[in-house]
């Protein structure tokens, strides 16, 4: 599997040292980086690879999702910040090929959603939620878009933030890769899951993993969690 990674920023890097790394641990694993693409080298000649892999920006994804369409392949996304528009023009092309739009690509994170799904039915309406995110200084969106991937997976239609029942708290400081724990806090009893991302690694790992997997799949608007546990 030849992969075209989009945008040379930190997770390019991660990436790269990642999938080195994967293949030590199995020598014959078919993982290979066929180039790496910037800003600036769109409207250029793209080398030819089984799926394009993207870290970058919303106008630079969405050109090379187009890319992908074209060529036929699987495209993967990281990036974040995508209008409600963008993510529109994202799904019609999944109607083409294999398409995945992920905020974060922890195997952890993914499992922490599967798991607090339903929760909030199982314990009823005397429970109040309350989640919480720690992210480094320079961290420009808040809430973060895992963050909002836990609220979907607690509140789908939103009925617990409407009623106050759900509050969130949104933490920006230090170096901190990335901390999450949802609480929740009932009649003489409280219970928190908390999931800490302790290297940028963990989500290069998850998104090589995830194009191995989405490379096999039929065209669809895949998530995270569709495709590791489904």
């Amino acid at each position: 599997m030849k992969i075209i990674v989009s945008g040379k920023g930190r997770m390019g890097k991660a990436i790269d040292e990642t999938a080195a790394e994967m293949k030590s641990q199995i020598p014959n694993r078919p993982l290979e980086i066929a180039s790496f693409i910037g800003r600036e080298q769109v409207s250029e000649p793209i080398a030819q690879g089984d799926i394009i892999l993207d870290f970058s920006s919303p106008s630079m994804a969405l050109a090379m999702a187009n890319v992908a369409k074209n060529r036929r392949i699987p495209f993967i996304t990281g990036t974040t910040g995508f209008t409600k528009a963008e993510i529109d023009v994202l799904k019609d092309i999944a109607q083409e090929i294999p398409l995945l739009v992920s905020f974060n690509f922890s195997l952890g994170i993914a499992l922490f959603a599967r798991i607090i799904k339903g929760i909030p039915s199982i314990l009823g309406p005397t429970w109040d939620i309350e989640l919480s995110e720690t992210h480094h200084k320079n961290k420009v969106d808040a809430p973060s878009g895992t963050a909002f991937r836990l609220l979907e997976a607690l509140d789908p239609d939103e009925s617990l933030r409407n009623s106050g029942a759900l509050g969130v708290h949104s933490l920006r400081g230090g170096t901190v890769i990335g901390e999450h724990t949802v609480s929740f806090f009932g009649p003489h009893e409280s219970l928190s899951i908390t999931h800490r991302s302790e290297d940028r690694k963990v989500f290069a790992q998850g998104a090589l993993v995830a194009c191995e997997k989405l490379l096999t799949k039929e065209a669809g608007f895949y998530t995270l969690e569709e495709l590791m546990f489904k």
